[in-house]
This record gives C-alpha cells, structure tokens and sequence, in this order.
C-alpha cells in the first residue's frame, strides 16, 4: 500500500540524513506512515497560508471523535496486543494537544498496558469503523466482478447468501432487473442495509459497555453474517488483492511514491540552488507558511511533504513522476 511504501522511505539510507533531528514519536509517524493520522490533521488543521484561524473544519468533538478509531500515538506500537482499538493509530504527535484536548472534555477512558497509556474509544468510533469496513468489503468484492476477476454468479451467490431470509422480500423485485450490473448494485445496496441494521443491533446490544468504555472488539465480529463477511475477505485477498492489476499498482507505487519523497524532501532541505528552489515552487500553499516558506521545524517540514504526495490520486503521482524524472510507468 502506499502507507506501506512511505514508511519502507523513512527507514531507508536515503532519509536517515533527514531525521537526526526528531524524537521518537516524531519518527515512529513517519516510520508507521498512517492514513487515519492523516485525516485527522486534515480535519483539525488550517494552513498557515490560509487563514489564522487554528480550528481546522471546526467539526464538533463528537464528531472528531468518532473518527479516531485509534485513539493512541504511533509510538509504542502496540499491534501485538490484538486489541480492536490498537491495531494502528488515528493521531500524529502534531495533534496529540488537539485530542487530548478532546479526550479530557468528553471524559475518555485512559487505560494502561505494559505500562503504556492509551484512551479507550468513543463509542460512536466503533459505528464509524464497521462502516468503513462494510464498505470496503462489499464494493470491494464487486468491483472484482467489474476487473473480471470473480464471476457474476459468484458475487451474487455470495451476496444473496449474506442476505438470508430477507433474500425473499428482495426477489420479486431482483427478477425484475434485467442488466447483470444493476442486478449487483440492487444485492450491493440490500446487502449493506442488512449489514447496517445487524451492526445496529450489536451498537445496542453492547452499549452499557461501550458506553463504559469496556468493550474492545469489532462490531462486525458481533453479528450474524460474520463469518460470511470474513469468507468474503478471504477470497477478495486471493482473487481480488492479489491480483496481476492490482499488484502492478502496487509495485508502481513502491517506486513512485519514496522517489517523489526523496526528491521534494532534498529540495525542502538544500532551497538554495535553482533547481530546488523551481521545485518547491509545484508545493501547494496549504504546505508552507503564509511567506510560501517551509517551516522551520525538520518534523513539520516532512510532515508537510509526506501529506503533499500521500495526498495525490495514484494517476497524479505517477503523472507528476514522470514529468520530474521523465521515466513512464507503464499501465
């Protein structure tokens, strides 16, 4: 994946020379790259090339909160632990006053492991991440019917089946549609209203403890067609993931995206010849400060420009790529 990738950047030789300067934390977020950190500084950030006004989008604490799935820092990685709440991270050490800030109002859990401090989730984080994976796991396995990599008969025997009994309120209807592809947008769409109402039903049924801040654990682990929607992931993995495309992109990707890094990264810390000085120039405002400077501070600095190229569209990166070094990426 492409965090994958900018993080493999920051443990190379290449950018060793750029982080002397950093503490561990610092380090661990760029070593750990991760997109739900990412979101956060977006939803809480205004560029200083922007405005002066330091609240981000100005969302409520309710509702930043329930995007932290994570609601740890990078460093310790505490993955290990097979905890739902610690699998990655949702915050930099940029943004750790802004959630404990948040943290404090709404009366977060802290907990402790190994001697390690961490928060227990928001409840309504726990909505926000089975949406987030239902999503994924159900468009996911029929944009594999789109590549050509599962059959249409496959995704379909595999949503019906998730729909049970409800699979009979739906079929007057199903035997209506003629076009194979409205047909799976028809079961896509059944399929993820039956999956909204059995997480619903366990949000209920486990609310004194999330509520306590003493539940831990997935609420798609919790509902009836769990183990469908695993058999789901597994052959999506297989078929789907592991795919001769999809695996191309991803080979793309880890050239792409560390050579991007390096060359941005090199111009932000050496600005005084020309070429570098040109190439800061293609950094957008929302990147420097209001002089249309890097900032000053080697871990903002590389901050910035890790949310510049982690930000691109794949199609942006592998265009821009090419006009920096003039080396094509074939498709």
């Amino acid at each position: 994946s492409g965090e994958d990738a900018i993080s493999e950047y920051f443990k190379s030789d290449l950018a060793s020379k750029f982080l002397i300067n950093l503490n561990e934390y610092q380090l661990s977020d760029l070593q750990n790259f991760e997109g739900n950190a990412a979101g956060f500084r977006i939803l809480v950030n205004t560029p200083e090339a922007q405005s002066k006004y330091k609240g981000g989008l100005g969302l409520t604490y309710a509702t930043l909160s329930a995007f932290v799935k994570y609601p740890k820092l990078s460093f310790p990685n505490l993955r290990h632990k097979k905890i739902a709440s610690l699998k990655k991270y949702s915050f930099f050490y940029s943004e750790k006053d802004v959630f404990y800030r948040i943290a404090e109002e709404l009366e977060f859990e802290q907990r402790e492991i190994d001697g390690e401090l961490y928060y227990s989730r928001f409840p309504l984080a726990y909505l926000v991440e089975a949406a987030d994976d239902i999503c994924y796991t159900i468009i996911d396995y029929e944009d594999g019917f789109q590549e050509g990599l599962v059959s249409f008969h496959e995704v379909e025997e595999v949503f019906i089946d998730v729909l049970g009994v409800e699979w009979q309120e739906s079929y007057g209807k199903y035997k209506q549609i003629l076009n194979r592809d409205s047909k799976l947008h028809f079961l896509r769409s059944k399929v993820i209203n039956t999956l909204i109402n059995q997480v619903s039903k366990a949000f209920e049924d486990n609310e004194e403890l999330l509520l306590k801040g003493e539940y831990d654990k997935s609420l798609l682990d919790e509902i009836p067609a769990a183990a469908k929607i695993d058999s789901i992931k597994k052959d999506s993995f297989e078929r789907i993931y592991s795919s001769t495309p999809v695996l191309k992109i991803e080979a793309a990707g880890y050239r792409v995206l560390p050579e991007l890094l390096d060359i941005f990264i090199n111009a932000i810390f050496n600005p005084g010849k020309e070429q570098n000085r040109r190439l800061i120039k293609l950094i957008p405002d929302i990147y420097l400060d209001n002089q249309r400077k890097m900032f000053e501070d080697d871990y903002q600095k590389l901050l910035n420009i890790t949310m510049f190229i982690s930000g691109m569209t794949d199609k942006a990166a592998v265009e821009l790529y090419r006009q920096l070094t003039g080396i094509s990426i074939g498709n």
